[in-house]
Parts: structure tokens; sequence; C-alpha cells
């Protein structure tokens, strides 16, 4: 018989050589901050700014008393530049093509992650063990334009030889810009420019690795789209972006 159950409750509950858990704590921002990121009540805002603007309605969550102080923000313009595993990089030796795309099926970039993960030996409930990693935490971003089924990807394609392609490859980024909306839909807070998604999923014998993350993600409506060389900081293409 094969054993697939391996809830987290049970691992606890019944791992005996556990112990307390090993915790490895990872931020993308700094633990030394000890100054609040400062919004700034007018012109483009940054990736930082977006980050900050998220963390209110996470911090302010539940408050029935209150708007949303996310509502604060829409109609704000901002201009961001996509983190390296946003973009997707494929080259066709054959052709001598580099193509560059965002993941079109991608709801959410995330521009920051404060996540934290635990080790432990667990075991199920017939007797089987296996070295869990839980990752937990909270991821803030931005939820991007339509639904995957007809969100067209954002695509860059140029040809040249392979050492020339993986040098741009390595320096292409995607520079957005846009503005925030109020939420809608699916996964919409209510009278929020927010979207929440709350991804869970426990460990198996199979698959030891659990995962309880809330995203917080602001809606936006994108403007334009400039594909940038980092190495020289010049604009390589541009697109106007019709939102679906």
């Amino acid at each position: 018989m094969r054993v697939s159950a391996l809830a987290i409750g049970l691992i606890l509950a019944s791992s005996a050589q556990a112990g307390p858990p090993r915790k490895t704590t990872h931020h993308s921002a700094p633990a030394t901050a000890t100054k609040a990121h400062q919004i700034p009540e007018s012109g483009t805002l940054n990736e930082a700014d977006l980050v900050a603007i998220a963390k209110l309605h996470a911090r302010a969550g539940g408050d029935e008393f209150s708007d949303d102080p996310t509502l604060a923000y829409v109609g704000r313009e901002f201009t961001i530049t996509l983190p390296r595993d946003a973009l997707s990089i494929s080259y066709n030796k054959e052709t001598h093509t580099l193509q560059v795309a965002t993941h079109a099926w991608d709801d959410s970039v995330d521009l920051e992650k404060d996540e934290s993960s635990s080790s432990f030996v667990g075991q199920n409930a017939y007797g089987a063990k296996a070295q869990v990693t839980d990752f937990s935490g909270n991821d803030y971003g931005i939820w991007m334009p339509g639904h995957g089924y007809d969100r067209k990807a954002i695509t860059y394609t140029t040809t040249g030889d392979a050492s020339t392609a993986r040098a741009l490859s390595e320096a292409i980024r995607l520079r957005l810009s846009g503005r925030i909306v109020k939420a809608a839909g699916t996964y919409a807070e209510p009278d929020s420019a927010v979207m929440r998604r709350y991804l869970s999923s426990d460990a198996t014998v199979d698959e030891p690795t659990a995962l309880h993350v809330t995203g917080y993600y602001l809606a936006t409506e994108l403007t334009s789209a400039d594909w940038i060389d980092e190495r020289t900081g010049d604009v390589i293409s541009s697109a106007t972006i019709s939102t679906p």
C-alpha cells in the first residue's frame, strides 16, 4: 500500500525524534532596517513604494472600522523593473534567436519575499518518516492584469550568435509602467487595492515540503513596457500595453 498522507499535524504529534524545528529565516529586505519606508505623497512610485503599500493592507487586515489604507493609492502611477525570475529566457541555436518574455500564466510578480523555513523529521500515521522542510511567511508584489488564459506575454526577440545572446540574456531587464487600481476578481480583498492569495500544501512522504505563504499583491493596470540593457541603461525596445 502506498503511503501518501503526511499531514503536518501528524508529523509534529507522532515524530518522537523530531525535537524542536531548526529554523532559518531568509529576508529579501535587510534585517537591520529600523526605519519604516516612507511612501511619497506625489510622483511616480517605485518597487519599494509598492511593497510598502501592500504591507499597509497586511498590517491592517481585519479592521472593519476603517477604510483600507491602500485605497488612498488607487490611481497612483508607478515604474518598476521586474526581477530576473519573472522572465522566461530561451535561445534557438538553429535560428540564432533569443526570446525573453514574461510568464503569461503567472498572475503575480513578487517584489519582496519575507519567508522563513523550518526543517524537522516527520512521521505519518503509518510510521513512514521523512525530513520535512516547511516554508511560511508573506510575499508582496503586483498582480498582473487579465487572466492566464487570455493574458499575452510581453516578449522581446532578437537574433545573434550564442555568445552575444548569452551576454544580453544576463543583462536584459523589463521595466513596467502603470497605475494602481481597485482590486477586482476572485482574490480581491473587499474595498481594497490588494489581491490576497494564500498558498498552502502539506508535506507527503514523496514530496516532503510544506508551504504556507500569503501573498499580498497590488492590482495594476499597465501602460508601457521597456526592455532595458543593464550594461548601458539603454532602452532596446518599447511596447504599449493594452490591458485585457
